[in-house]
């Protein structure tokens, strides 16, 4: 089994399928996402790591957990903030991702990412935390501003 971890500096990876402390594998990943003053997030689909940092959101392929391969980097998801946090959550086949510059709705779907919508949530600050949390169909999106709630069936 596999444990990610990733800081402005990238992404490592542990293998933790032993008992005892994790143990590092390979060499610092520049997953290309990540800024050294923001936030990080990471969400894990099937065999895809989603990424996302202060420069952009990266997928990757975790087909063989301990060695993921970095497969694309969108640097301008219009979303993210270079000193800012960002969250992720997949639901069924959408990634929501949260940044210093708002709230994206994305289709997985396929093989590529498709940026369906882009939001201004209203409580999202350019240099603070955010996260994002589903009930039922209301998506809650708390940060520094405050929080918003959407129906989740009516973001596209």
């Amino acid at each position: 089994s596999a444990l990610y971890v990733a800081g402005g500096k990238g992404l490592v990876v542990f293998n933790v399928e032993n008992e005892g402390p994790p143990v590092k594998v390979g060499d610092l990943i520049d997953t290309g996402a990540l800024s050294d003053q923001g936030g990080a997030s990471i969400q894990v689909v099937g065999t895809t790591m989603y990424v996302a940092g202060g420069k952009g959101l990266a997928t990757l392929d975790v087909s063989k957990p301990l060695n993921p391969e970095k497969q694309n980097v969108a640097t301008n998801t219009g979303l993210l903030s270079d000193n800012g946090g960002s969250a992720m959550l997949v639901v069924d086949k959408t990634l929501y991702l949260a940044g210093g510059k708002g709230l994206g709705v994305y289709d997985i779907s396929g093989s590529m990412l498709e940026q369906k919508a882009k939001i201004d949530t209203g409580v999202i600050s350019n240099d603070g935390n955010v996260d994002l949390r589903m009930l039922g169909d209301t998506l809650f999106v708390c940060a520094g501003k405050g929080l918003a709630t959407f129906d989740r069936t009516k973001l596209v």
